[in-house]
């Protein structure tokens, strides 16, 4: 997770301008200003049958986070949302994801149906 922030962050220097590879990258640039928050999306089942995957492994990216603290004085902080395991969840959490700009990465969709679901959202550029 902090390996994506990294190059995010090395790529446009931290700052809140936007540097010249950000107008070349077809995918867009994530650009934050020192003291913000950059998160990290998880779409995992965190209610019904399965929602025990899910708790447990946003409880495990909540621990990891704390354990890494800032990096070059940016916090992380995750934003685990439930995609209910399904396809229709998956696309609809990658949806909301993509659309903020806040999000830098997403750790996953933990079943292969909400996975491959989210791929289209996730391949295409962002319009923000």
């Amino acid at each position: 997770m902090l390996m994506a922030a990294s190059m995010i962050l090395t790529a446009c220097g931290g700052s809140a301008a936007a540097p010249a590879v950000c107008k070349t990258d077809a995918s867009g640039c994530a650009v934050f200003s020192a003291g913000q928050s950059i998160v990290i999306g998880m779409g995992a089942p965190m209610t019904g049958d399965n929602a025990a995957f899910g708790q447990d492994i946003s409880q495990a990216a909540k621990l990891a986070i704390s354990d890494a603290g800032q990096f070059q004085g940016f916090s992380f902080s995750l934003d685990a949302e439930d995609d209910g395991g399904t396809a229709e969840g998956g696309a609809a959490v990658a949806n909301k994801f993509v659309a903020n700009q806040a999000v830098v990465a997403i750790a996953g969709h933990i079943f292969s149906g909400a996975t491959q679901a989210a791929i289209p959202f996730t391949k295409r550029p962002p319009s923000r």
